[in-house]
């Protein structure tokens, strides 16, 4: 190129001299022919040629000269250029911003690294690709779809202006997770174009600020909330400009408008009781002359006239030079509290009362198990444990005391078809979870043949995995044997009605016969002796007259339309004996007679006694309504079917209120979905622990509540869940106290660490300054003394005096760097930990490794002495236990954490005897560790395998990026 420049420039300035030459030859020969007819000078005519050729030539250098200057400038700007474009691609590379061009539809023209980096994206699927594809779900700052026209490049292209800093969220290509964006779209133009040939969009990353963001506004409603729920308002008083703050729920407890400003003194009094406001007046007065903080109880009528009991917590406010200028403090609204005191006290007697009726229900219920002849067994797979009620075991004929048989034995006392039968339901639980209600047949340890009813039912852990099975036996040998005999009955048609009879007449269930219409063709001595009837009596349809009233009516019609239906029948109904007006409680089922011909010939009924279920059913719902616990009963939707009295006492409603009511409609929005979990794993068969949840009291404040739910079945179905709630309110309110008074543990912990590290520090000082100093005076006097030659006798003397002052001295440096070392305090922990490194290496033997990914370390006093005194703990324990021939002591640090790995290859030890080890150092072991990490925002870890070693490590978070500072 530059060759062909060069060319042209000659070959131009060739031309202009050939021309000019040319030009001067046909001038000078028209000139010499003027002169010569003029006759001018000769020699004048000669310079005048000569001055024509001296002009050419000098004109053509200068054009010459010209065109290279311009070649040059023209070389020196594209070198300019060049330089120019070098830069601007760094500038675009290196940039960090992410930039993109994009075509004004959409597809992008170059993309910068950064621009990459932010959106996880490959540049071969970002380039010729459009920047409105689907898949990077662009979304506005309140979560809402970005519509294509309202994208930023959109309407850059659109308006022809810039669009700044718009803050969208789009798909991270790489995380699949959203990634937030500020964006910038500005239009460029071409020389004189009116339309925006491209556009240069920049984009920051802003993802952790809009988490910040959203954490920042989610603890401001949480504060909120609190506030509310703890019945919290927060007040202060400037004594210099009168000026008077309220939170909102102070309002609320003065039954104040939170929009005005908050009332004068002289107003605010008037709503305190005399002996409140006398309390309150003096505290003040105490608190403005010497400042002396108050807590009091305190009790007002509001605006609205209600009685509020509050607790009112005062603090002096201090300028700088220590001067009262005010107070400030929080009232807590405990009326509640107060309230719920009193009816502590008035229902203790109640309680008392309701113990003993729980003491007669189980009284009652074990009764009822025994008369019902039903007993209670679970099995533990995972442990292997099976366990019997002692119904259970009066069923088997086996000792109680004697423990539950192996399952073989079990197995043993049935017969083979049984066996087989309770093997297969089994297994099908155990793999499957399907529970099962199988009768079987047994032999028990009088040699007696026993028919039971086995009902089993899976027990689920927190992963629905089957870890068990429960379930009830009832012995049913009577009513089987019954309907054995009826069977045969059935299928022995020759057999009399007398012998029939003979075999129900002594039964202890109620047992009668019907023909096809349903009146009483015969009933046996017990339904006898419970109506109080004779056979005639009850024939035909005498029998309702033995029915109680309330239950004549619905039983008999019920009971004549089942039999013109052929359908089943089973009810509970009462009867009165006609004699001694006794009632008695019954279960009545029935079903079909059939002749050898298979043609149906009338009924069989049994009333099975439920009297004694029946009186501890009262009597549990008589324990329902006495009870300070909420007992509710719901049907699978969640309606309430049944709510004990005590809804009134615990949440101020009449039960008649949220009869039919969804129980979720009151549950705190937040545990909703907890609650609804756990009915979920109710339906699944899983079990179901106690669980806390807030639901809202009529008067509009959430009341916390401990509840178990338990599912009532019926033919294996869900027909309803019976809840037991408790009131835990106060218990969450001393829960929140406790951990109050835990982190007033730890700064006492804190403090009183730092105290005894200036104490170790003062008597370090003290030991430096005063006794190693006279040692050392003392030395170098028993020196001087030894050179003295009339002193030679006693020589042996002061070498022993000087030995002895020598090894004082050593000690007493040594004291000064165990209690308090100076390189800490001078140099910083790093290097502390190195000179300690050394220390130990050199003391005892032991090669201990210190790394580090810092060079320097700049921590508060505080920080630095806490995590030397747990690394010296750690090592100290090393040393004496660990027969450790090697440590490796690691410092890492980054942005957020230190942490610090402390690794032995000792003998390691039982991580399980952690609580019982006792440290070294004043008495505070693991605990002292422990409470100084906990004190530094930190964690602790300990892992430990024998004749391997033992590694712990420091978690410490740094709370303060200011607090830390690193070169």
């Amino acid at each position: 190129m530059k060759f062909l420049r060069n060319k042209i420039n000659f070959i131009i300035v060739f031309i202009y001299f050939i021309t000019s030459c040319l030009y001067f030859t046909f001038y000078d020969n028209l000139v010499s022919s003027f002169f010569s007819s003029n006759s001018t000078n000769p020699l004048l005519i000669t310079l005048q040629n000569y001055q024509g050729v001296l002009f050419i030539v000098i004109s053509s250098i200068f054009m010459y000269v010209a065109l290279r200057r311009k070649d040059y400038k023209t070389k020196q700007k594209l070198i300019g250029l060049r330089k120019y474009k070098n830069r601007h691609y760094d500038l675009f590379d290196n940039i960090t911003h992410g930039v993109l061009y994009v075509s004004p539809k959409g597809i992008v023209l170059s993309v910068n690294q950064t621009c990459l980096d932010i959106l996880g994206a490959e540049k071969e699927y970002m380039i010729g690709y459009s920047i409105y594809k689907p898949s990077w779900k662009p979304v506005h700052e309140n979560k809402s779809p970005v519509k294509a026209d309202e994208h930023p490049t959109k309407i850059a292209f659109k308006t022809k202006k810039p669009v700044l800093k718009k803050t969208i969220g789009i798909i991270n290509a790489k995380t699949g997770v959203y990634t937030w964006l500020k964006v910038s779209a500005i239009p460029e133009f071409e020389n004189g174009k009116k339309q925006p040939f491209r556009a240069c969009i920049i984009i920051d990353d802003i993802t952790e600020l809009k988490n910040y963001q959203d954490l920042l506004l989610k603890n401001q409603k949480s504060i909120r909330e609190a506030s509310q729920l703890a019945k919290i308002g927060f007040w202060e008083f400037d004594t210099t400009t009168n000026k008077v703050t309220w939170s909102d729920y102070l309002y609320e407890i003065f039954g104040l408008d939170p929009k005005n400003d908050p009332p004068p003194q002289e107003e605010i009094i008037k709503y305190f009781d005399k002996s409140s406001l006398e309390k309150l007046q003096q505290s003040n007065i105490e608190l403005i002359a010497h400042g002396t903080p108050y807590d009091i109880e305190i009790k007002l009528f509001n605006l609205n006239n209600e009685e509020i009991w509050a607790r009112n917590v005062v603090q002096p406010i201090y300028n700088d030079e220590k001067e009262i200028i005010g107070r400030r403090g929080i009232i807590r609204n405990i009326t509640d509290d107060k309230k719920a005191q009193l009816k502590l006290e008035q229902s203790k007697e109640s309680l008392e009362t309701s113990l003993n009726l729980v003491e007669e229900s189980e009284y009652a219920l074990k009764e009822a198990g025994r008369i019902a002849k039903i007993g209670y067994w679970s099995y533990d797979e995972q442990t292997g444990v099976l366990f019997w009620s002692e119904g259970l075991h009066k069923i088997y004929g086996t000792d109680p005391k004697k423990g539950v048989p192996p399952l073989e034995e079990i197995l043993n006392f049935f017969t083979e078809d049984s066996r087989l039968t309770l093997i297969i339901a089994t297994t099908n639980l155990a793999k499957n979870g399907v529970p099962y209600e199988i009768e079987l047949n047994l032999i028990d340890t009088n040699n007696k043949s026993v028919w039971i009813k086995n009902t089993g039912q899976p027990i689920f852990n927190d992963k629905n995995e089957v870890i068990g099975r429960r379930g009830v036996s009832q012995d049913i040998t009577e009513s089987k044997n019954i309907q054995l005999q009826l069977l045969k009955e059935k299928e022995k048609t020759e057999i009399s009605e007398a012998k029939f009879k003979s075999y129900t007449e002594k039964s202890p269930t109620a047992i009668y016969t019907t023909n096809l219409d349903g009146d009483c063709t015969y009933a046996n001595e017990t339904w006898l002796e419970i109506s109080g009837m004779t056979l005639k009596q009850a024939s035909g349809t005498g029998w309702v007259n033995a029915l109680h009233p309330d239950d004549l009516e619905a039983i008999k019609k019920d009971w004549y339309q089942s039999v013109q239906s052929n359908g089943k029948w089973k009810y509970e109904y009462r009867f009165i004996n006609i004699k001694t007006k006794e009632i008695t409680w019954v279960e009545g089922t029935a079903k079909e007679i059939f002749n050898d011909k298979n043609e149906l010939i009338g009924y069989l009924g049994t009333n099975v006694n439920i009297t004694e279920r029946k009186k501890a059913e009262e009597m549990y719902r008589l324990l329902a309504d006495n009870t300070n616990d909420l007992i509710s009963l719901q049907d699978p939707e969640t309606n309430f079917t049944y709510l004990s009295p005590s809804i009134k006492t615990l949440l101020g409603y009449e039960a008649k209120e949220l009869i039919g009511k969804q129980n979720l409609d009151l549950v705190h929005e937040e545990d909703v979905a907890m609650v609804k979990n756990k009915i979920e794993q109710s339906l699944n068969g899983l079990a179901v622990n106690d669980f806390i949840f807030r639901i809202k009291h009529k008067k509009g404040h959430y009341v916390w509540l401990e509840s178990l739910l338990s599912p009532v079945y019926q033919n294996n179905n869900i027909i309803a869940y019976l809840t037991s709630s408790r009131d835990i309110t106060q218990w969450m309110l001393a829960r929140k106290k406790i951990e109050e008074y835990q982190t007033s543990l730890q700064k006492l912990t804190a403090e009183v660490a730092m105290i005894e590290e200036k104490q170790k520090k003062d008597i370090a000082a003290n030991i430096h300054d005063h006794l190693s100093q006279s040692l050392v005076i003392s030395k170098m006097r028993i020196s001087e003394l030894q050179k003295n030659a009339s002193l030679k006798n006693i020589s042996e003397d002061l070498d022993f005096v000087n030995k002895h002052i020598s090894e004082a001295l050593e000690n007493s440096r040594k004291i000064t760097y165990e209690l308090s070392p100076p390189v800490l305090y001078q140099l910083g922990l790093l290097e502390t930990l190195e000179w300690m490194s050394d220390d130990i290496q050199e003391k005892y033997d032991i090669k201990v490794q210190f790394t580090s990914n810092v060079n320097h370390l700049e921590l508060s006093e505080f920080k630095s002495i806490l995590i030397y005194r747990c690394i010296q703990e750690a090592i100290t324990n090393i040393i004496k236990y660990a027969k450790a021939t090697e440590i490796k002591l690691q410092f890492i640090k980054n942005e957020e954490t230190i942490t610090i790995i402390i690794k032995d290859n000792g003998i390691g030890f039982d991580t399980a005897i952690l609580q019982n080890t006792m440290s070294t150092e004043g008495g505070f072991g693991l605990f002292a560790v422990r409470e100084r990490i906990r004190n530094l925002n930190g964690e602790l870890q300990i892992t430990s395998d024998k004749n391997v070693g033992t590694t712990v490590k420091f978690f410490v978070h740094l709370k303060n990026k200011n607090d830390i500072k690193e070169q």
